[in-house]
């Protein structure tokens, strides 16, 4: 019995030594069928190839799947890691991007939760194409950037801003006159002369944030920003910044640029 014993242990240390499909080097560790020996940087390798660069791989490595139900869910798998990764199976996942490859973050990221390893569902896309969201439950995809005409400059439209009553700002329904496109608007200003000054152009945003809604007089001295009509020479005073801010109105047409000097 001893002896059976003795070669009984003896072949279990045998097995384990020289396991083909896993070794370890070092802290380096290698799961393969060749015994080559890991790669130095990788503290885990997996594969058939006898280095990273032959290619000779005819398997791939399956993340576990599980079945998220959004993506804060610290259930399905309870307190996750910093970084785990898993492959997600549930298309209806609550603010997720669908199935997919995700990870968790609750370490440096602005929100604890698990994040979509974004890729598009539509191939490479082509060139000049951006990635862009189509909401919860959906996967991204590549879109063409809406262009202007000339295909060069992407093309804004804007709607009508102000009324031409009482100099109030028009707000939903009650928006009345065409629509511009920015371009206009930017032809519109730098076109303009007042019959003093010449040298207007479109608003900052910081112009735009300024801008406050008053009862109108008909003081227009010192006025600074304009709503100009791209069709007629009127011209529609909005804020005067160095004079309490007084809102002037003595155009009637409805299609207005808002330009400032």
């Amino acid at each position: 019995m001893k002896k059976t014993s003795l070669f009984f242990a003896a072949a279990i240390s045998v097995c384990i030594g020289f396991n083909p499909f896993e070794a370890a080097f070092s802290q380096n560790i290698v799961i393969n069928t060749t015994g080559s020996a890991a790669n130095s940087s990788a503290l885990l390798e997996v594969g058939e190839a006898a280095n990273l660069t032959a290619g000779g791989d005819t398997k791939g490595l399956l993340c576990p799947h599980v079945a998220l139900t959004n993506i804060t869910d610290v259930a399905t798998i309870t307190t996750p890691a910093n970084g785990l990764i898993v492959y997600n199976t549930n298309a209806a996942m609550t603010n997720g991007n669908g199935v997919g490859l995700y990870y968790y973050c609750s370490s440096g990221c602005t929100t604890t939760g698990w994040k979509f390893m974004a890729a598009a569902d539509n191939g490479p896309g082509t060139n000049g194409q951006v990635l862009t969201s189509q909401g919860a439950a959906a996967q991204l995809k590549w879109q063409t950037p809406t262009t202007s005409s000339t295909g060069t400059n992407p093309l804004t439209t804007v709607t009508n801003e102000f009324t031409a009553v009482n100099g109030s700002p028009c707000i939903g329904a009650a928006c009345t006159g065409a629509l511009m496109t920015l371009r206009d608007c930017i032809n519109t200003c730098d076109n303009y002369n007042d019959g003093t000054y010449s040298d207007y152009e479109v608003p900052l945003t910081e112009d735009l944030l300024r801008a406050i809604d008053i009862a109108p007089n008909n003081t227009n001295a010192g006025s600074w920003v304009w709503t100009v009509s791209p069709v007629a020479t009127n011209f529609y005073s909005i804020v005067q910044l160095w004079d309490a801010g007084r809102i002037n109105s003595t155009a009637t047409n409805t299609l207005w640029c808002r330009c400032v000097r």
